[in-house]
């Protein structure tokens, strides 16, 4: 069973407070934000079978050939960036999961190329392009020059597979191997962990290296969207190494229990290195969760306000969501592929309502069988749609629904501003937006008769929506600060 994002906070949290993480090193380096991201992935069973991949099956040959074949990738990686990157550009890391693709037109990433149009900084922008999703479109048709991380990290891993075997003993140093013990008596044994753990952080160190020289260009600025990825740690290293500002723009609500942005209890300073320099927070309240945490010594936070939602919406006085034409539509933005059994239920209990379900970019792959399932449960008797929402622009589908229902997703804070009433549907979301809740911005239901409740008498409070949207003069200014106008 998934543990819940307060379960897994918890126990990185109780972890942290009872041993001391700051020796646990990598090459003598601390390395340990890279070390909680291992454990995190092992507490929901994210890994692989020590018998497919394990360093030892494979030949000194094999692994000469497997180095030889990074620092080649590698040279034409540094040769590519080196006609792409230049100085005073402005670099992004885009992660195709992030990626709009609309019927017309180049895919647009949410956050970024509303930002980069909101302040016409298009000849400016450079991409470092993450192919981390199926069916990623290709570097070439984005909306600016790119750099493709594809073959890099492909060949990377690879190369750090076939060493871990050997390189462990002498590279996991200082605490690193008793934190392991220490982890594995807490939730049991971790096949393979040791090795995994050294492969991820032989791949951030090696990266940290290329990107440092790809930093020689000086860009102006680095921006990405989630820190702790073994790239953007690899990037922040590189950019905090060479005194390159770098900025992570809020991605998601971050609630108060979230794994990674909140809850570390060692000594923030010795973590700077793997972090931003500064965080771009879309608003107040979002600001003031992440100063509970991180000191401005560490990471300097200010609000910017939601690019891609001050984009879809600039020209729009007064955004409504709902339609009166038939049935009420109810949309369902999914995260994983599963629903808890109470929303199905509900679901077959309300043939009153239309009910649309909006894959997430990472899991399109696993659409068929989730179309599969709904065919299964729901048949022909309930009427639902899940090609149509899913390839839809979301922001699109806020103006016709009625009501929005998720686990715990962002689509619950953007959807405020379209004065659309959400509906949390899973512990995570009770937990992670329980203040929302208190104040009756959002209804939570754990039970198909809470649920139907909530769905005959949707809430909303309209007194928030000032507190998500920030004004486009805000986001014109903190974008100075970040080009260093």
């Amino acid at each position: 069973m998934r543990r819940t994002v307060q379960e897994s906070t918890e126990l990185l949290y109780n972890f942290e407070k009872k041993h001391d993480t700051s020796n646990a090193l990598f090459e003598g380096k601390p390395f340990w934000p890279v070390f909680r991201l291992r454990f995190l992935k092992s507490l929901n069973g994210v890994g692989r079978s020590s018998a497919k991949t394990s360093g030892g099956i494979t030949g000194k040959n094999d692994i000469r050939g497997l180095e030889k074949r990074w620092e080649r990738t590698k040279a034409s990686f540094l040769q590519e960036a080196k006609s792409v990157v230049s100085s005073g550009s402005h670099l992004y890391l885009f992660q195709s999961s992030k990626l709009a693709t609309p019927q017309e037109g180049a895919p647009f990433h949410r956050l970024f190329d509303s930002l980069i149009e909101l302040t016409e900084s298009r000849e400016d922008s450079r991409f470092l392009y993450w192919e981390d999703s199926v069916d990623a479109p290709s570097f070439a048709d984005l909306r600016a020059p790119a750099v493709p991380l594809r073959s890099l990290i492909g060949s990377l891993r690879q190369y750090s597979r076939s060493k871990s075997g050997e390189g462990v003993g002498d590279c996991l140093e200082g605490d690193a191997r008793r934190l392991v013990e220490e982890w594995r008596k807490e939730i049991g044994d971790i096949p393979d962990f040791l090795n995994q753990l050294y492969e991820d952080c032989f791949l951030v160190s090696q990266l940290k290296e290329v990107f440092e020289r790809m930093l020689e260009a000086n860009p102006k600025f680095v921006c990405y969207t989630c820190f702790y990825s073994l790239p953007a740690f690899a990037l922040s290293h590189a950019c905090r190494t060479r005194g390159i500002p770098c900025w992570e723009m809020q991605h998601g609500q971050q609630g108060d229990w979230h794994y990674m942005y909140t809850r570390w209890a060692g000594r923030k300073e010795e973590l700077a290195p793997f972090l931003p320099s500064r965080f771009w927070a879309w608003d107040q309240k979002s600001k003031e969760r992440m100063e509970k945490w991180w000191p401005s010594t560490v990471m300097n936070i200010s609000v910017g306000g939601n690019p891609w939602l001050s984009y879809c919406v600039r020209d729009s006085n007064e955004i409504k969501g709902g339609t009166d034409d038939g049935k009420p539509i109810c949309l369902i933005s999914l995260q994983f592929t599963e629903l808890p059994s109470f929303v199905w239920e509900t679901i077959r209990k309300r043939p009153d309502f239309r009910w649309w379900f909006r894959m997430h970019p990472r899991f399109l792959n696993e659409m068929g069988k989730f179309r599969d399932e709904c065919d299964e449960k729901l048949g022909s008797v309930i009427e639902w749609a899940l090609q149509e929402p899913t390839d839809r622009s979301l922001y699109d589908l806020f103006h016709e629904v009625d009501v929005h229902l998720t686990g715990w997703s962002t689509t619950a804070i953007e959807a405020l501003y379209f004065k659309l009433p959400t509906i949390l549907i899973h512990e995570n979301g009770r937990v992670a937006m329980e203040s929302y809740i208190e104040k009756g911005i959002f209804a939570y239901a754990d039970t198909s008769e809470k649920l139907s409740d909530a769905l005959s008498f949707p809430v909303f409070n309209e007194t928030v929506v000032s507190e998500v949207v920030v004004e486009s003069e805000v986001l014109m200014s903190k974008f100075r600060v970040l080009a260093g106008g």
